[in-house]
């Protein structure tokens, strides 16, 4: 297996220092990453690839476990490209020239980062190729998506919601993909596990109001670091509703997100030996539930 240099290789803030950077990109390339337990991208890159292969054992690669720790690393240097490119474009952060200008370095350096830590994967060429497509692709969506959220540029007629259009959104679901790619899981739970990723970050993006604490939440309950449910696996309170009868934007893509889950279950249960592991596709399931509790009372 090819070793590969991540960024927690060189301790220094919050374990991230980028010595070969100048001072000032290397500020914003360290203010830029969420500590790894708070990172919403690498959570469901990483699950993507442990529910790929709780069911898909006599089809995936035997080294898709080594590949995930370099593909959650490239996603999570895709995700503070992400952020500071939505910094640039949006929130308008950086005021000064030189800012500006130090920030769109350290875009790039995160930006090549992926690209190069990909290229480290101990998988074969073809899958490597697969994976340089999916960032390819989520590049260009993620472009697309800061397109559409700029309110200087006329946005392209679309269909769409504006939540799907969200960066983050398209972030998610390159994050699924690269971990269900990763590990050579099928297209029918590659699929799955992409729609899923969308409509979790698509449900996100719809509570504005409570979106940190929401995400903190997914991201706990997509790691298995809470023990807010029960043993048999359900949770303690009734779904999400508003008490005048309505639902929340966020409800439809909550469905959407479960029934992506429906199917992968479906998969699992024609698979041998699927009710011995159905711990990370219940991950999924949690999430979709106890992160969004009391919202709808406050989005709705």
């Amino acid at each position: 297996m090819s070793d590969y240099t991540t960024i927690h290789d060189r301790p220094d803030h919050d374990g991230r220092s980028f010595r070969d950077l100048p001072p000032s990109v290397r500020a914003i390339v360290a203010d830029s990453l969420p500590t790894r337990d708070r990172c919403l991208s690498v959570a469901l890159c990483t699950l993507a690839g442990e529910v790929a292969r709780s069911f898909d054992d006599d089809r995936v690669d035997d080294r898709g476990d080594y590949a995930l720790g370099p593909v959650s690393e490239a996603i999570y240097s895709f995700d503070g490209y992400v952020s500071i490119r939505f910094a640039l474009l949006v929130d308008d952060r950086y005021e000064t020239a030189n800012d500006r200008d130090a920030a769109i370095l350290a875009s790039d350096f995160l930006h090549a980062s992926a690209y190069t830590t990909i290229g480290k994967t101990p998988v074969s060429d073809r899958r490597a190729l697969e994976l340089y497509r999916t960032l390819v692709d989520g590049s260009t969506a993620i472009a697309t998506g800061f397109f559409s959220l700029n309110p200087e540029i006329e946005a392209p007629a679309t269909s769409r919601s504006d939540a799907s259009r969200h960066p983050d959104v398209s972030l998610a679901e390159t994050a699924a993909a690269l971990g269900t790619t990763a590990v050579g899981a099928t297209a029918e739970t590659r699929s799955a596990i992409e729609r899923y990723a969308r409509s979790l970050t698509e449900a996100l993006t719809a509570t504005p109001s409570v979106r940190d604490e929401v995400r903190t939440a997914a991201v706990r309950t997509l790691s298995g670091s809470t023990d807010r449910w029960r043993a048999d696996g359900s949770d303690d309170r009734n779904d999400v509703g508003h008490p005048d009868g309505t639902q929340p934007p966020m409800i439809d893509h909550l469905e959407t997100a479960r029934t992506a889950i429906e199917s992968l279950r479906r998969g699992r249960d024609e698979s041998a030996g699927s009710h011995e592991r159905r711990d990370p596709i219940d991950r999924l399931e949690r999430a979709t539930r106890i992160p969004f509790e009391h919202v709808a009372d406050v989005d709705g």
